[in-house]
């Protein structure tokens, strides 16, 4: 059955030298509305490597009124299986992780926003983040 094993919103996941990836635990916001750009990291483990998948990512006001749905993507079957991480007692290890950025996105508000992770037609999760007036001084 998949699973989440690790998400995070963070500034960017842009591959630059030096690499690293900035956490944000707030989305900071100069004004109402105000707009603003990050990332969200996830892996899913545990899905069957010999079928095919799909999911979205859905971001949420606190309301619950969707700002943004992504496309589907699509996961296939890989015959080399580059997702299997191990075997164990016969049961292939899968995994995959996966990175969405928000560029320029309104937020209308402040509150607590939401990030849902649909794979296969499931909620596999949901994550929370406080949006707050203020810019800079709350990072």
């Amino acid at each position: 059955m998949p699973k989440i094993s690790s998400f995070m919103y963070c500034q960017t996941t842009k591959h630059e030298y030096p690499e690293s990836i900035t956490p944000l635990n707030i989305i900071p916001i100069e004004s109402k509305p105000g707009r603003f750009s990050f990332s969200v990291v996830y892996s899913i483990v545990g899905f069957d490597p010999n079928k095919d998948h799909d999911g979205y990512v859905i971001f949420s006001d606190p309301k619950g009124l969707p700002i943004l749905e992504t496309e589907k993507y699509k996961l296939p079957v890989e015959e080399n299986h580059d997702n299997v991480v191990g075997d164990v007692a016969g049961n292939l290890l899968s995994g995959v992780t996966m990175a969405v950025e928000f560029g320029n996105l309104l937020l209308e508000n402040e509150g607590l926003f939401k990030t849902e992770l649909i794979f296969d037609g499931e909620k596999l999760g949901e994550f929370y983040i406080p949006v707050v007036l203020g810019g800079e001084e709350h990072e």
